[in-house]
């Protein structure tokens, strides 16, 4: 069986669990292209109520939630009802030395506690603290034994997910032209690519719409499309739109 079935099967898994039990249930946090597996999955299957929910608007890492007939905006009900409720749950861990760590630092301190990589969120590094996402079950573990970050100790709490704090991109726009809005046009504009290496990109399985994997370099974007490079970063087209006198049209991307 290979990676992506087993992967919707759990999820179907998850999906029946809900409906025989009418409760919500989740699957484990997701990286970017498992969740483009499922929301294939979820659209061939014609499945309904469900919805992507990683702690806060714009999170990398998300869990899968099926959502029982009660609850139709997941957002909505996990911000009205009791906390305990919501699947997933957040810790600020804060540094009480002069050390920085990385996000890497972070997450192998978490790791050294036995936790499963799919188990943990988004890490939110800041000066002298991270905002660190999980699944709730995990919780009362990380908050008794993560008391280190390779040498630098740490003082940890649990966060309301309301007051998460996303580190603030520093964002610059990208002003170009294109033969037409095609993915890998767009996103060698975006990430200073020349066209072959944006087409090598997408055809390797690296660049998202909207966090839907798309593999086919002449796939259409649209304007307020956010596009992901894996491992270069996000970006979000700003304007589409307006010719020049040689008929391309213009691009703006932030980043």
């Amino acid at each position: 069986m290979d990676e992506d079935r087993l992967l919707i099967n759990r999820a179907a898994d998850k999906y029946r669990a809900c409906g025989d039990d009418y409760v919500l249930t989740c699957t484990p946090f997701l990286d970017l292209r498992e969740q483009s597996v499922l929301d294939a999955w979820l659209r061939r299957e014609k499945i309904k109520n469900t919805a992507f929910f990683g702690g806060y608007s714009d999170a990398e890492r998300s869990v899968l939630c099926f959502l029982p007939d009660y609850i139709t905006d997941a957002e909505q009900f996990f911000a009205e009802k009791n906390p305990d409720e919501t699947p997933v749950a957040a810790l600020r861990a804060t540094v009480r030395s002069s050390d920085t760590l990385t996000h890497r630092d972070y997450l192998g301190a978490l790791m050294g506690l036995g936790l499963k990589r799919e188990v943990i969120g988004d890490i939110l590094v800041a000066d002298g603290f991270a905002d660190i996402i999980l699944l709730r079950e995990a919780l009362t573990l990380v908050l008794r034994d993560l008391n280190k970050a390779g040498r630098a100790p740490l003082d940890c709490a649990e966060l309301p997910l309301a007051e998460l704090s996303p580190p603030a991109a520093a964002i610059r726009e990208l002003r170009d032209t294109v033969a037409s809005p095609r993915l890998d046009a767009v996103i060698g504009v975006a990430f200073s690519l020349s066209r072959g290496k944006a087409a090598e990109a997408v055809e390797r399985g690296l660049v998202y719409i909207n966090n839907r994997l798309y593999e086919k370099p002449d796939a259409p974007v649209s304007q307020g499309d956010r596009l992901t490079l894996r491992g270069m970063g996000r970006a979000v087209v700003k304007e589409m739109g307006g010719t020049s006198r040689s008929g391309r049209i213009f691009v703006t991307v932030a980043r």
